[in-house]
């Protein structure tokens, strides 16, 4: 991981001639169990390459974590008089009631209806 993050960095100085002000990591297929290692020790690694290779404390991380296997299930009432349900059109972003937010402010969770 360490040289990938080293070269994406290296071309975006080259191409842009400027530093990174934000970093957008963006991962599919990881489970639950592997946030944590992903946080800690790629989030980590990415920190130490800026610091050391770079000499520049570390810009804004945004690590975006895609996980399509859940169990909840989302529905839109389309008839109150007749308790009616349907599917809620792609798009929909669920982002209170059923979601929580860890370590205070920063890590959200979200479901999106694709």
């Amino acid at each position: 991981m360490r040289k990938c993050y080293y070269d994406a960095l290296r071309e975006y100085e080259r191409f842009n001639n400027a530093k990174v002000e934000h970093i957008i990591i963006y991962r599919d297929g990881v489970g639950d169990a592997m946030r944590d290692q992903i946080k800690k020790a790629e989030i980590y690694t990415l920190n130490q390459l800026l610091k050391k290779e770079f000499k520049m404390a570390p810009p804004k991380i945004t690590l975006v974590v895609v996980n399509k296997r859940i169990n909840q299930r989302f529905f839109e009432s389309f008839n109150q008089n007749q308790a009616t349900v349907k599917n809620p059109p792609c798009g929909t972003i669920v982002d209170s009631n059923l979601v929580c937010s860890q370590e205070g402010e920063t890590i959200y969770d979200f479901f999106m209806v694709s």
